[in-house]
């Protein structure tokens, strides 16, 4: 081990990183219980740790935080409510998921009726992400802003769009594939007569 000034990119890291894995299995799972147990010993520290990663990503940004007293313990506290919200936000999204699948017909196609389930779900979502922004706007409050329900409205948005597409160019499909059946069954017909 030396250290040295020198810039070490992220790219190099990650190959010397890589490196010694392979060297011997055991170095990834010994380095990462070390940092561990360096980090729990500076955990309650005056100064407090920087939030991690985040200087990897933009150091000026993860300076500026931590110079105002915003360090690890803060960002632990406010990814457990991030993510509180967000698990809530999920539990009702099933609560209603569920409720709207008692009032399926018998004959009603399964995959149709999902369809319905999702767009409600996206509605609802983007309603209670919406007012939770107007919320946070009017009263100039930024705590008043739900992240979980907004991350949970984003993931709808991109997983509930891509599954009513695919079910619908699937019923399309299937809808031009009966005619076409019908057409060919009836020129079939056609010939049998003649």
């Amino acid at each position: 081990m030396v250290i040295t000034p020198e810039v070490v990119f992220l790219g190099k890291m990650l190959s010397e990183c890589y490196d010694e894995v392979r060297a011997d299995p055991l170095n990834l799972p010994a380095a990462l219980f070390a940092q561990a147990q360096h980090l729990k010993s500076d955990e309650f520290t005056k100064l407090g740790l920087p939030v991690p990663i985040l200087s990897s990503i933009n150091e000026n940004f993860a300076s500026k935080l931590y110079s105002e007293n915003y360090d690890a313990l803060c960002f632990a506290r406010d990814a457990e409510i991030v993510g509180a919200s967000f698990v809530v936000s999920k539990l009702f999204d099933m609560i209603i998921s569920l409720l709207h699948g008692l009032f399926r017909k018998e004959g009603e196609d399964k995959e149709l009726y999902e369809v319905r389930s999702h767009k409600i779900l996206l509605i609802s979502n983007t309603i209670a992400s919406s007012s939770t922004i107007i919320n946070a706007s009017i009263t100039s409050n930024p705590k008043n802003l739900d992240i979980g329900s907004l991350l949970n409205t984003v993931t709808h948005l991109f997983t509930d769009v891509r599954f009513i597409l695919k079910i619908k160019q699937e019923f399309i499909e299937s809808e031009i594939a009966e005619k076409v059946q019908k057409e060919l069954s009836a020129v079939e017909a056609l010939y049998e007569e003649v």
